[in-house]
């Protein structure tokens, strides 16, 4: 039974990160944000993510408010890490 609920637990991680993937396609600011809110992303006010964004255990992540995240930026917040307010992250970071 625990094999099942593991395997369960981790294809909800793999669809959710699948659909922030599939959001950072959608040329959309308020579209992505949202999804990335659902997501567990905890996004300030005021920030904006460009194009393609991927992520690591996004539940884990925190973006300040004022900040930019970069085209095709791979955030991997697996440990849990912040980024604060007024933070503008490069293409490809």
């Amino acid at each position: 039974m625990n094999t099942l609920l593991k395997k369960l637990s981790h294809f909800g991680e793999d669809l959710m990160l699948f659909l922030l993937t599939v959001a950072g396609y959608v040329p959309c600011h308020v579209f992505g944000k949202t999804l990335y809110r659902i997501g567990g992303i905890h996004i300030g006010k005021n920030t904006s993510f460009h194009w393609r964004a991927r992520f690591f255990r996004p539940w884990r992540l925190f973006v300040g408010s004022n900040s930019i995240i970069g085209n095709d930026a791979m955030l991997d917040s697996r440990d849990g890490f912040t980024i604060g307010d007024n933070v503008s992250l490069s293409m490809g970071v």
